[in-house]
C-alpha cells in the first residue's frame, strides 16, 4: 500500500500512527513525522508487523495498514480513558508545541473535520498553524474564548464532541 515513493502525506499518517504506538509499546522504534518511508520506518514497520504477526515485509500493505490504524486508535482511547493519559503540565498546547497530548489533538481535530466543513485537518505532528486555526474555528463554534490555544478541559471537551458525533452518526 505505502512505499518508498508514495505521497508524503500519506506517509506521515504511517508514521503518525508508529509514533504513538510507540508511545506503548517499547520495543517499536520511534520514527521522525518527516514524510520520508526511508530505512527508520522501515524498521519500525518491520518490529510492528512482527509483534502483530503479519508478514513481515517492511511495507505497509491493506493488512498492516488496518492493523496500524486498528492499534494506534485503540490506544488513542487509552490515553484519553486514562487519568493519566494526559500530561497536566503540557497544558495549555500552543502553536510549535508537540508531544503526545498533541498527537490526541490532532486526531481529534481530523475527526471533528468530518463534522465541520470549515475546520481544515492538520496532518502534522506538532501544534501547527493549521491546528491553531482549527482550534479557533471550534472555539467559536462551541461558544469559547478564541484564542488558538488548548486547555486539557477544552481538550476533553472536543473529545466528548467527536464521540457524540460518532454515536449520532452510527444511530
Amino acid at each position: 500500500m505505502y512505499q518508498l515513493n508514495d505521497k508524503p502525506s500519506a506517509i506521515k499518517e504511517i508514521q503518525r500512527f508508529l509514533y504513538v504506538i510507540s508511545q506503548k509499546e517499547k520495543t517499536l522504534p520511534h520514527v521522525s513525522v518527516d514524510g520520508y518511508y526511508g530505512d527508520e520506518t522501515r524498521l519500525a514497520v518491520l518490529e510492528f508487523q512482527r509483534l502483530n504477526f503479519l508478514e513481515e515485509s517492511g511495507t505497509v500493505e491493506k493488512e498492516t495498514y488496518d492493523t496500524l490504524y486498528k492499534t494506534y486508535l485503540e490506544i488513542l482511547d487509552e490515553l484519553n480513558a486514562s487519568e493519566n493519559g494526559l500530561n497536566s503540565e503540557s497544558f495549555p498546547l500552543k502553536l510549535g508545541d508537540s508531544g503526545n497530548d498533541v498527537s490526541i489533538l490532532n486526531s481529534i481535530l481530523r475527526e471533528l473535520c468530518n463534522y465541520y466543513k470549515e475546520i481544515s485537518p492538520p496532518y502534522e505532528d506538532f501544534f501547527s498553524r493549521e491546528t491553531e486555526e482549527s482550534v479557533k474555528q471550534l472555539q467559536r463554534h462551541l461558544l469559547e474564548e478564541e484564542s488558538g490555544t488548548v486547555t486539557e478541559s477544552f481538550l476533553g471537551k472536543l473529545k466528548k464532541e467527536a464521540d457524540n458525533r460518532k454515536s449520532f452518526k452510527t444511530n
